[in-house]
């Protein structure tokens, strides 16, 4: 990767990260063997011919591709050539990359290698213009290349405390059931599954004897699993944002994170198209804030999500936030949702809590229903009334501003409350709609384009007519009015 006039291979281990990912094919022999079991001589060499076929055409792909690909930097920008059968030869020049991604596991870096992950805001790739792994030292000169000597200007350092609440406030259990489901399939092989069946029975026998008093153990093992899939999803999310920094270098937003894993972002500060600063109805209880960046061209899927900054007080993320992307955080020509409309954020969490309800009372009244379906019935009332606190608290906080340099739109998604802070000249389009109810009120729903790979836009209900026409006439702001 050197500045020279001539390519560099990557690492090694980039084979090795094939061979990983494709073991099931280096050992489809041995698996053959002992579930097919052939009888026969020449089915049994007709087995290992066709393994061996499979085999020696994995390791010709992988250190074909290993010998093939190569990558350097030069006055234009990164120089590459890939393809085995077919050659590609590509340049990406430096002033169109909006992101540099670099990372390692434990694995990678016992073989001393670090993959680079290039992105553009033109790609046409689904993931990364270019991704591949150089070994750390030449990582280390892409590192220095980027920064460019310049000191940082503004960093974050996260709490502990921060994390293990941003982890809890992330996690759920459906999440976790991920991880859960295969174990506990792969146990049950293993010793069987009465074996397993009494392993587990008897560990909600001592641990949830409590609790089995007054509810079945069948509604006590429902709720192990529930709170032992959150915890396990927990875990997962704290790992991977654990040690969080973010800091302002030059042109670059830079963002690390990661224990098992660490990755660090270099973000360019003008591929920026939104700023959101977040906040769920936990957050709010706790007077926390986070903050993450719409980057264009950036991440696995182009316009990934950034975590700027972890839970944090609300004025070290809202001045946090204006230090590193340059975007003020104060509220001018202020339009808030329109009085008494609060009906029309929390009517879909009503109707299901209706539904709820009613199974609830048909549970006691009919006597085969278990008490394990009554204990999910009471666990999703509690989700659903959650819901509609939640519905209550984004109504009021329902609005949109503008500043000097961007419009600010608060809304809200899934459960939790977005205040998004969009560039000028990152504002598509404002489209403004109307049900017939809406236009005997004079209110209106806005819908906000911004720039991005995808179509994205933002949502905000029930909003004044004619105040929030003019106020986006007032920034000069593309207006178009469906249906009115």
């Amino acid at each position: 990767m050197e500045n020279e006039n001539r390519f560099k291979r990557t690492h090694p281990y980039s084979m090795i990260r094939h061979f990983k990912i494709y073991a099931i094919l280096l050992i489809l022999t041995l698996i053959q063997q002992i579930f097919l079991r052939p009888q026969e001589l020449v089915a049994f060499i007709g087995s290992l011919g066709v393994n061996a076929f499979y085999v020696l055409s994995v390791l010709f792909y992988f250190i074909s591709d290993y010998t093939n690909r190569m990558c350097r930097m030069s006055s234009r920008g990164f120089d590459v050539k890939s393809g085995i059968f077919i050659k590609r030869h590509y340049t990406i020049p430096y002033r169109k990359i909006s992101s540099v991604m670099f990372y390692s596991n434990i694995i990678s870096y016992i073989f001393n290698a670090e993959r680079i992950s290039v992105d553009t805001p033109g790609g046409f790739r689904k993931k990364y213009d270019f991704s591949a792994y150089f070994s750390r030292k030449k990582t280390h000169e892409v590192r220095t290349f980027i920064e460019n000597d310049n000191a940082p200007s503004f960093i974050f350092t996260s709490r502990i405390i921060s994390i293990i609440l941003m982890s809890a406030f992330w996690s759920n259990p459906v999440t976790g059931l991920i991880f859960i489901v295969p174990v506990i399939s792969n146990i049950s092989k293993i010793v069987g599954s009465d074996t397993a069946q009494k392993i587990i029975m008897s560990s909600i026998d001592r641990q949830w004897k409590i609790i089995a008093m007054w509810i079945s153990p069948a509604a006590a093992l429902v709720a192990a699993i529930i709170l032992l899939s959150w915890a396990i999803s927990m875990l997962n999310v704290f790992l991977r944002y654990v040690r969080f920094k973010s800091m302002k270098l030059g042109d670059y937003i830079v963002t690390s994170k990661g224990l098992i894993t660490r990755t660090e972002n270099y973000s360019r500060i003008s591929s920026i198209s939104s700023v959101s600063v977040d906040q769920s109805l936990f957050m709010k209880l706790l007077r926390l804030k986070s903050c993450s960046v719409n980057l264009i061209g950036a991440g696995k899927q182009k316009g990934d999500r950034r975590l700027l900054f972890s839970a944090d007080s609300y004025d070290m993320v809202q001045n946090g936030m204006t230090s590193i992307t340059g975007l003020p955080n104060n509220e001018e020509s202020v339009v808030r949702r329109a009085p008494r409309s609060i009906f029309s954020y929390v009517y879909y969490p009503l109707i299901i809590s209706g539904v709820i309800l009613s199974l609830l009372i048909l549970s006691y009244k009919i006597r085969f229903m278990s008490s394990s379906f009554r204990l999910l019935l009471y666990i999703f009332l509690f989700i659903v009334l959650w819901w509609i606190m939640f519905r209550i608290f984004a109504y009021f906080h329902a609005r949109i501003a503008v500043n000097e340099k961007c419009l600010i739109i608060c809304t809200f998604h899934k459960m939790t409350l977005k205040k998004h802070f969009i560039p000028f000249e990152m504002v598509q389009y404002a489209e403004i709609t109307r049900t017939p109810f809406q236009k005997r009120k004079g209110k209106c729903s806005l819908s906000i384009g911004i720039y991005s790979e995808k179509r994205k836009s933002l949502k905000v209900k029930q909003l004044p007519l004619d105040a929030a026409r003019e106020l986006l006439k007032s920034k000069k702001i593309n207006l178009i009015e469906a249906g009115l």
